[in-house]
């Protein structure tokens, strides 16, 4: 009898030990103006928060809004029994950290494409975008010895939208350059013969969307691609330290861009599937429901005279 009470205390000893709580790994762009980025990103521009893991992180804006909304209502459900870790993560990190499972669910600006439906769990659109570019003013004509064109790494609007955009004729003469660039010709190079400092490619792409404004308002690049309203509301606030930087955006969109929130559900345990897909079941519901959490994200997310018009 002594001898199976011994056993019980140590089962019940080691039991904790063979069900750890395993956290649910939330990641946020840090640098997706507007949409998530961290509060002290932006400079005198305040954002309406939910409050919630994220906004206790020190994020906000409109995607971060909607899934605090969300990962509260978890917390509710699930009590002690669900923790939550938030890990920051710049665009080029997203997907191999959903890949490899660092994250269960990304809380980003993320565009839906085939590929990213079919690979992982998604949540239905709750924004829509597109891809523009942005020009020093006043616009000119000719190349000059910096790169043409900077955009951010790991995002959608890559060297395919790019090259569109340069086919339109936006570009103006530069969109040659670029479209020799795209095919490997060489002779881009003509255009920076007299440059004493040439870049070694006319594309550049940066990690972070402020990264990019202080590049375009320095002059290091001449046009700025990215979706319509981070480039807006990035520039806007940084206008505020460079106020200088004079620059209009074209009201042309050469993409469609509907972001959503994506869960891996892979190598995952059962509890950590329950944890995602419960996540997106509230996220699913609180979308579709009236009245709906992207009207509420949209009007808290976006202050008043800041909102880019689309």
């Amino acid at each position: 009898m002594k001898a199976v009470a011994l056993s019980a205390a140590l089962f019940c000893t080691m039991a904790p030990a063979l069900h750890a709580q395993e956290a649910l790994m939330v990641g946020v762009r840090s640098n997706a103006t507007g949409m998530a980025h961290t509060s002290e990103a932006l400079v005198d521009i305040t954002f309406l928060v939910f409050s919630g893991p994220l906004e206790e992180d020190g994020f906000e804006g409109y995607v971060a809004f909607i899934c605090d909304s969300a990962l509260v209502e978890m917390q509710t459900v699930f009590g002690a029994e669900l923790s939550i870790e938030v890990v920051p993560l710049l665009a080029a990190e997203v997907f191999p950290a959903l890949r490899s499972g660092e994250i269960d669910i990304i809380c980003s600006p993320t565009t839906a494409t085939k590929k990213r439906l079919s690979n992982y769990i998604s949540s239905p659109p709750v924004f829509l975008s597109g891809v523009t570019y942005a020009q020093r003013k006043p616009v000119g004509e000719a190349a000059t010895c910096s790169a043409l064109v900077g955009s951010l790494g790991g995002s959608t609007s890559g060297l395919a939208l790019i090259a569109t955009i340069a086919q339109s004729g936006s570009f103006r003469d530069d969109g040659i350059i670029l479209e020799r660039f795209r095919v490997k010709d060489d002779s881009w190079q003509e255009a920076y013969a007299d440059c004493d400092d040439p870049p070694a490619a006319p594309i550049r792409q940066y990690d972070g969307h402020l990264e990019l404004a202080k590049a375009f308002c320095s002059s290091e690049i001449k046009y700025y691609v990215g979706d319509y309203e981070i480039v807006a509301l990035t520039l806007q606030a940084y206008r505020k330290t460079d106020p200088i930087c004079d620059y209009a955006i074209s009201d042309r969109m050469f993409s469609e861009e509907r972001y959503v929130l994506l869960g891996n559900t892979y190598r995952t345990s059962p509890e950590k599937t329950r944890f995602i897909a419960t996540f997106f079941e509230i996220l699913n519901r609180q979308v579709f429901f009236q009245p709906s959490i992207l009207n509420e994200a949209f009007e808290d997310s976006f202050p008043k005279g800041q909102a880019p018009q689309s």
